[in-house]
């Protein structure tokens, strides 16, 4: 089927490290005893999801679908969890994985619609690491750790009032590669821009509050913003905000 279909050979098959044999031993032996050419260029089997520490299998009912996954957390949340793990190495499902992950998307989300992205330009730099990682045998928790380097220096540059217009660029080109839906982190643009800069001028002055040390005031202002639904944390690289 997959020769009729994609040809011999193919580039890339996949499946779980339980198919290796006798699956896709047979496989080999089937087709290039049939052709006598190579069957498929690349095997990527990857590992298998944990749940309490055993594989994940209907026949334990240790097993979730991902329609359930997707009433609590959003499709980028779980993307975003899975891709923090290498595919060769097992993951283990915890709840609070897939709450972190859902936060790191606030936190990317929140970013961006604060940056015009469009005006910057993807930085060569990072780039070059991003295609490094994934050819290293598609190191994607490395390059999702260079996304949130790029998060970190870009919020660096907001709290000094500079442009992180390149920051974003990056990291948009970054995740579409990674099949993150770009529209979910832009759509909101349009609408909370003035907004976003209204935030970020309140927070500028919170935050020179907390340098003088008027707490009082300061958590007010953090107060009266969360009561207004916008949510705002202080964070190794700055005061981050959603609305």
């Amino acid at each position: 089927m997959s020769t009729h279909f994609l040809g011999q050979p193919f580039d890339i098959h996949m499946g779980g490290q339980d198919l290796i044999f006798p699956h896709h031993e047979d496989e080999i032996a089937q087709s290039e005893a049939a052709y006598e050419r190579e069957f498929v260029k690349y095997w990527i089997h990857s590992a298998p999801m944990l749940i309490k520490g055993e594989k994940m299998s209907k026949s334990t009912g240790l097993y979730f679908a991902i329609s359930d996954l997707l009433e609590k957390y959003t499709p980028e949340a779980i993307r975003l969890f899975i891709l923090q793990k290498h595919y060769r190495s097992p993951a283990e499902y915890v709840p609070d994985y897939l709450e972190e992950a859902e936060r790191a998307i606030g936190r990317l989300k929140s970013f961006l619609i604060q940056v015009t992205p469009a005006d910057g330009k993807v930085i060569g730099e990072k780039l070059k690491e991003f295609e490094e990682a994934m050819e290293d045998d598609l190191n994607t928790p490395k390059a999702i750790g260079i996304v949130f380097e790029l998060l970190k220096e870009g919020n660096v540059k907001l709290q000094k009032g500079e442009s992180a217009a390149d920051e974003g660029a990056t990291i948009l080109f970054i995740l579409e590669i990674l099949g993150f839906r770009i529209t979910d982190f832009t759509k909101k643009k349009l609408d909370t821009e003035k907004i976003s800069e209204l935030v970020r001028l309140i927070l500028d002055v919170r935050q020179e509050l907390r340098k003088t040390k008027n707490f009082e005031l300061a958590d007010k202002i953090r107060s009266d913003l969360e009561r207004l639904g916008i949510k705002v944390k202080d964070t190794r690289e700055g005061t981050i905000f959603e609305l």
